[in-house]
């Protein structure tokens, strides 16, 4: 009786190996899709596609394959370059902006897209090559697009928080009270209509900085971006980046041209402010957008 047993134990384990696996790959991911490629923004990647068929001189031999090769990679970069130019930096200029203002940056982002790798290379039965490249938007990428503003933040000192005449603050600071202490911040904006961005800005109800250029630290900016984004909220306060206890906090309206910039309430913001370790997480960027799936 001991074999079936064993048979029927190994082939549960399997289902359950594949199941978990399927479940990794169909993680929901904040993407944009566009006709020659994609952006996603919670993986933090450009990919874009390219394709072609060998000279008609050239068909059915190896030199007529490689010439296809390379042009549906150059034809790659060039789709790659359009993508890009049209990412948003922040609420008011797009990488197109920067790129007619600076020639220097223009050609520093062409070298890196020559660079961009290629990810799938396929051959099709009419001889058509098709591929797929793509690029980080983090590392050099972010080094080169991010605001100058935001510059490399060595220590953090609190700022002591002015007590004010609310329950919640009184309350907060009664003698016994144990203060919760946050290791990252998830940002609901879920059905205002956000735009994802390379720098966005949260702001209060105010216009008052919540979190944005002047709390970041380019270092960590740059190794994985000003925030993550997210479609799936459970996922979102799971997430590593901001460690096992976030602070959740509600978007209730995008600002700005791009609609990249979220509002969210006073009491929210304050919620934020009233914790002295909300520096340090705000400068390692352990911030996570939840935003609706881009249509």
């Amino acid at each position: 009786m001991r074999k079936p047993l064993a048979i029927w134990s190994l082939f549960f384990l399997c289902c359950r190996a594949l199941s978990t696996a399927n479940a990794d790959v169909s993680e929901p991911h904040l993407v944009k899709a566009t006709g020659f490629g994609m952006i996603n923004w919670s993986q933090g990647f450009v990919e874009a596609n390219g394709k072609a068929m060998p000279p008609k001189t050239y068909q059915g031999n190896q030199q007529g394959r490689s010439i296809a090769v390379q042009t549906a990679i150059d034809t790659a970069r060039t789709h790659l370059f359009h993508i890009i130019e049209k990412i948003q930096i922040d609420t008011d200029n797009q990488i197109s902006d920067v790129l007619k203002a600076d020639h220097e940056i223009a050609e520093k982002l062409k070298e890196m897209i020559t660079n961009a790798r290629v990810i799938n290379q396929k051959y099709l039965t009419d001889g058509t090559v098709e591929v797929t490249i793509r690029m980080s938007l983090y590392g050099g990428f972010s080094q080169l697009m991010l605001p100058s503003e935001i510059k490399q933040i060595e220590s953090i000192k609190p700022i002591p928080i002015r007590k004010k005449k609310s329950t919640a603050t009184e309350i907060s600071q009664a003698p016994g009270y144990k203060t919760r202490h946050y290791t990252g911040m998830v940002v609901d904006a879920r059905g205002i209509g956000i735009t994802p961005a390379i720098s966005p800005g949260i702001v209060d109800e105010n216009g008052e900085e919540v979190f944005g250029t002047k709390f970041a630290s380019r270092e960590f900016a740059v190794q994985q971006g000003m925030v993550g984004y997210a479609i799936d909220f459970q996922a979102a306060v799971n997430d590593p980046r901001v460690a096992n206890r976030p602070l959740v906090i509600r978007g209730i309206k995008a600002r700005g041209a791009g609609h990249c910039d979220i509002v969210v309430s006073l009491s929210d913001a304050n919620r934020l402010r009233s914790h002295s370790n909300h520096l340090d997480f705000l400068k390692r960027c352990s911030v996570i957008v939840v935003a609706d799936p881009i249509r």
